[in-house]
């Protein structure tokens, strides 16, 4: 086997020779491609960077000058810019207070359910006091002396709105400390 294959880089420029299998190795792997029976070409692989060109920035330069004219060319343009953002600013400052107002409203309906629970508690407790101590009042004024006064409880609501239980006896002694 003889080296009969010649090798040349992209510009065409002759490499050296190489073996028939060699050659078609070259090619397979993308490496080289044929020119004709007996040639192969290199295939120089990209080392560089792509990179910008300088040109680009010319161009959006360029550009950039043509808005810049054509907004210049517009009666009152600067008037309408600082407006539209002066109406962005204060759409977007409604917007948080809404959005602050809207948090505000949840928490005060989430506090109201909460607390309206409560309250309709605290109001049955009241009743429940309220119709106790009637019950006991009517007790006295009919003369019933089967109930003995002692077993009776009473739910007294405190001012912090603890339910506090409190015998019948109890509240006697403090009626009659207090008379």
């Amino acid at each position: 086997m003889t080296k009969n294959i010649t090798v040349v880089d992209e510009n065409g420029i002759p490499v050296g020779s190489t073996y028939p299998k060699r050659a078609s190795g070259l090619v397979k792997k993308g490496r080289a491609h044929w020119i004709d029976e007996k040639t192969v070409c290199l295939c120089a692989y990209n080392t560089e960077e792509n990179k910008m060109h300088d040109k680009i920035y010319d161009v959006i330069d360029n550009q950039f000058s043509k808005l810049q004219e054509k907004f210049n060319s517009i009666p009152n343009a600067d008037k309408m810019g600082m407006s539209m953002i002066d109406s962005l600013t204060a759409m977007q400052i409604r917007n948080r207070e809404l959005d602050i107002v809207e948090k505000q409203l949840n928490v005060l309906n989430d506090i109201m359910s909460k607390d309206s629970a409560a309250a309709d508690e605290k109001t049955a407790c009241v009743r429940e006091l309220t119709k106790q101590k009637m019950l006991d009042v009517l007790s006295k004024v009919l003369g019933d002396k089967n109930k003995p006064a002692a077993s009776v409880e009473y739910n007294i609501v405190s001012e912090t709105g603890e339910i506090v239980p409190e015998t019948a006896s109890e509240t006697k002694a403090a009626e009659n400390t207090a008379e």
